[in-house]
Order: structure tokens, then C-alpha cells, then sequence
């Protein structure tokens, strides 16, 4: 075989094995049909994918051009495919001055010709010493940063306004379970339409979206791509080019900042009494804190077998009956995944408590989080939980018998 005809092998297999490097948790599916694409794969080729899965994970940064040129023919060509892609000019362009072969520098300048045609230049093109000195614009003024609150499936969106030269880069990401993204982009675009999309939001709910500080933006988004890698689920093209572009430390998304903001010890004692916990559920971050449809629905179904059931029992009976039905409703709601993903949402709801002064409010979230880490608590126990699910209703009239089925009575 050539060295053009593997060249062009690579090149033709690039998206697929990039899709190989991005998506670990498909990998049998990807992996045969790489192989249908005429892939070249030798012995040594699953040796070399956790080694060029890291390498792409930092393409991003311009100082890894070294890495991607010493990678296998194949690989290369994938994360130069990913790349182009993703529109990193200044990594080819880093890659171009690293000196390759022949061939390689002209597809890379190809590739750079094709990004300026696009608008998108490498950092330093075309720049010229001026004749004059010119006034100098500094950065447009940055816009606030947002995150929705969470509503009944768990999802949420999160909104990162980063100032660039006249305007703004706006980065949206909805997310689920704090482990699955289902929409990201990001674009630069004027303040003016950034802010309009936000006041839309806020237009027709104006409780949708709380004002959040850049860094605990960029904190959740760090965050959400640890939990999404974790769990083996793809993230969407380009999400990690964003979060290199961030300058965000490796473990940025590692350890959660509300420990900053939270005294330890109140979190602790607060975790031996949760009494009162339901009363959390007054705190704007939990508006929307509630139980999904299904879960609901299933329980209605339960108390109305319950009122048409042919046994004979006591109102007293019935209303032991209502109530075991509900609190098992709970515990079979938080199965493993999602009290996970519950505290998390906890542990963010704390940080934003305690950065807008409501310390006991912070102190309330992070112990319900605690209490969620042990497996061997039952949330059904803990007032703030079975409020999620009894909130959906009102509370019957002191009247009605405890017998009826829409008698959520704890």
C-alpha cells in the first residue's frame, strides 16, 4: 500500500473513527462500521485508542499540535477531521508550523484556507503594524449568566455570556440529570440579540431563569461534561473545544464550589434534624422542584385501586394504606441514578442559596444532598422529598374523610 493510498484511507474513514474517539460508549456499533469504511486497523489499533482519545480531549489547545502529528496515520486524520470541524484554526495552525511532512503541511494549509474563507483565521493572520496609532476598543460589556430552574423530567438549561470585541459569545446548553446534554451551541452574536432571547424567556415565565456569576457557569458546564464522560454518553461536536477555550483547569468540574460558601459543621448538625426541610420548597431555586408526570400518574392509579378495591377496611386502615402508597411512590422515584443527580441539583441550589445570603437555606440543600449520598436513608423519611411528590396537589379540606383518593395526608 502507498503512503497516498493510506493517506486517503485515514481521510475517508476520519469522521467515523472521530465519532470512535467521542463516543466510547457506542463502540461496538462505531467499531464495525469503521471497519465498513475501509479503516486501517491493525493489531495495535485498540491499544492506541485511550492514547488518542486523551490527545483529542486536548486539541483544542494549540500547544498539543506535537501530540496530534506523532499519532498513527488514522488518528491524525480523525482529530484533524475534528478540527475542521470544529473550526480550531489556531491548532492547525500551530500543527502547520510544527514542521510536518510535505504532504501533511499542504492538506493542513489546506485546511486553513478553507476556515479563512469561512471567516475563521488563526490568531496573528494578516495582522499589520498600523502607520498610525489607532484608538483601541476594549472587550463589549459582558451580559449576566443564567440557570434554569429545574423542572418535573429534571432538565434545565444553562446560559455562559462571555464579552468578546463588539458583542458576545453565547453558549446554551440543555441538559437532563446533569448527565446527558439534549442541545448545545455556541454563538457570537450582538449583545442586543443575546439579551432579547433572554427577556423572551423571562417574558413568558418570568421565574424561568436565576442570574448566576460567570464562574459558576462555567463550574456547571465543566461539571455537567465529567458527569456526561462518566455516565458514557457523547457530547455534542464542539462542546469540548468550548471548554478548553474557557481556560478551565482539568478538574475544573471535579470538586463543587458551594463547599467554599458553606460552614461544614452547620451542614452536619442540619443533616441530624431535616424536620423542617419541606419549608426549602419557598426558596425560588425550588419553584419547579417536583416530581415527574409519570411518577404521579402511577400513584393516582395505586389510591384509585385502593377506593374500588372489594375489601372491607377502617378509615383508619385506608388512610395506613394511602400513606404506605405515597412514601413508596418516593423511594421507588430516587433509585440510585437519581438521587445522584437530585444531589447534585442540591449541592448547586446551596451554592446559590449561600452566594445570595440565605446561609440557613444553604445549609438545608447541602445537608438534603448528604442525606441523598446515603443509599441507606430513604428519602421518603425526609419532609422536603415527600413534599416534591404532595405539592402536585392541594391539601384535601379538614372535612373530606381520609379515606378519599386525592387525600395525600402525611
Amino acid at each position: 500500500m502507498s503512503f497516498l493510498d493510506e493517506e486517503a484511507r485515514a481521510q475517508k474513514a476520519a469522521p467515523t473513527l472521530l465519532a470512535l474517539l467521542e463516543q466510547p460508549a457506542r463502540f461496538q456499533e462505531l467499531f464495525q462500521e469503521y471497519q465498513q469504511v475501509d479503516g486501517l486497523i491493525d493489531g495495535s489499533f485498540l491499544d492506541r485508542l485511550p492514547p488518542a482519545r486523551e490527545v483529542w480531549r486536548r486539541a483544542g489547545d494549540p500547544e498539543s499540535a506535537a501530540a496530534i502529528l506523532a499519532l498513527p496515520t488514522a488518528f491524525r486524520e480523525a482529530v484533524l477531521f475534528g478540527l475542521r470541524r470544529d473550526r480550531q484554526a489556531a491548532t492547525l495552525a500551530a500543527c502547520l508550523a510544527a514542521g510536518p511532512s510535505k504532504d501533511l503541511k499542504k492538506r493542513l494549509k489546506r485546511l486553513l484556507y478553507e476556515l479563512e474563507r469561512e471567516g475563521v483565521a488563526p490568531p496573528g493572520k494578516n495582522e499589520r503594524k498600523p502607520l498610525f496609532a489607532r484608538l483601541r476598543f476594549g472587550e463589549s460589556e459582558g451580559l449576566p449568566c443564567y440557570v434554569s430552574l429545574v423542572d418535573a423530567n429534571n432538565e434545565r438549561m444553562i446560559v455562559l455570556h462571555e464579552p468578546i470585541p463588539h458583542g458576545v459569545r453565547a453558549i446554551h446548553v440543555a441538559e437532563r440529570d446533569g448527565a446527558e446534554v439534549l442541545e448545545f451551541s455556541d454563538v457570537d452574536t450582538s449583545r442586543k440579540r443575546a439579551r432579547g432571547y433572554i427577556d423572551e424567556v423571562l417574558g413568558i415565565d418570568p421565574e424561568a431563569l436565576l442570574e448566576i456569576k460567570p464562574e459558576f457557569a462555567k463550574f456547571l458546564l465543566a461539571h455537567l461534561r465529567v458527569r456526561v464522560e462518566a455516565a458514557g454518553r457523547a457530547l455534542p461536536a464542539g462542546y469540548v473545544t468550548v471548554m478548553t477555550q474557557l481556560n478551565l483547569a482539568p478538574d475544573a468540574g471535579a470538586r463543587h464550589p458551594y463547599r467554599q460558601l458553606v460552614d461544614a459543621q452547620a451542614v452536619l448538625e442540619r443533616l441530624g434534624d431535616l424536620g423542617d426541610s419541606h419549608e426549602l420548597h419557598r426558596e425560588a431555586e425550588f419553584n419547579s422542584f417536583v416530581m415527574d408526570q409519570d411518577t404521579w400518574q402511577s400513584l393516582l392509579l395505586s389510591l384509585q385501586d385502593l377506593e374500588s378495591s372489594a375489601l372491607t377496611i377502617s378509615g383508619e386502615q385506608r388512610k395506613s394504606q394511602v400513606e404506605f402508597r405515597i412514601l413508596r411512590a418516593i423511594d421507588q422515584f430516587f433509585e440510585p441514578a437519581r438521587r445522584e443527580a437530585y444531589a447534585d441539583r442540591l449541592r448547586d441550589a446551596a451554592y446559590q442559596l449561600a452566594d445570595r445570603g440565605a446561609a440557613r437555606a444553604a445549609q438545608t440543600a447541602a445537608a438534603l444532598a448528604l442525606a441523598l449520598d446515603d443509599p441507606n436513608r430513604a428519602a421518603s423519611a425526609i419532609p422536603f422529598f415527600r413534599a416534591m411528590l404532595t405539592r402536585l396537589a392541594p391539601a384535601p379540606p379538614p372535612e373530606e374523610t381520609p379515606a378519599s383518593s386525592s387525600g395525600l395526608i402525611l
